[in-house]
């Protein structure tokens, strides 16, 4: 073995612990998302129960249905070899689900501001406010899955307030937009 080869092996070593105790601390994950989404789902039959609109059936279950992939994933990884798979693969699988549930927050949140009485929007603003700020708070270590779930969940609200043309949610959306670069840093 070389000089550059020994070099260039404890270079890489560092970089694969560091890689691995993200991952750790990523799909630790398991009581947040178990709760923050079954939250969602509740919150989402809430407002089926409150407005009998059916989209809210629709997005409860799609809830569902991310959760139980979620935690398929999760139990996954947990039960991986050591080392086994390479460490972007499940940073890639733990992204897609994250932005995948933010993306369901945002458009829940658009429509319900669009097509709700004002208690179902406060409730649904408010889980998405604490999925926001508890998501980029908790994947800060990667900033990718942080950044995404924000905007995934911000984008919509805003565009959902903006849409609905009520001075109410036109004068929320500068704080939406406060909140939301308060969220990305």
């Amino acid at each position: 073995m070389n000089r550059r080869s020994v070099a260039s092996a404890r270079i890489d070593t560092p970089s694969e612990s560091i890689e691995s105790k993200l991952l750790d601390i990523l799909y630790e994950q398991r009581a947040y998302i178990v709760f923050g989404t079954l939250g969602l789902a509740c919150i989402a039959l809430l407002g089926y129960v409150r407005t009998g609109q059916p989209w809210f059936c629709w997005w409860s279950a799609s809830s569902i249905v991310l959760l139980a992939g979620r935690m398929g994933t999760t139990v996954a990884f947990s039960k991986r070899v050591i080392g086994a798979g390479r460490p972007g693969l499940w940073h890639d699988r733990f992204l897609i689900g994250l932005w995948v549930n933010g993306a369901s927050c945002g458009v829940g949140a658009a429509l319900s501001i669009l097509w709700t009485d004002e208690l179902t929007q406060l409730f649904v603003l408010m889980m998405v406010t604490t999925f926001v700020m508890g998501s980029a708070s908790r994947n800060s270590p990667y900033p990718r899955a942080a950044i995404g779930s924000v905007l995934l969940a911000e984008v919509p609200s805003v565009l959902g307030c903006l849409a609905s043309r009520e001075v109410y949610h036109m004068l929320f959306t500068p704080f939406v937009v406060v909140f939301t670069f308060s969220a990305l840093g």
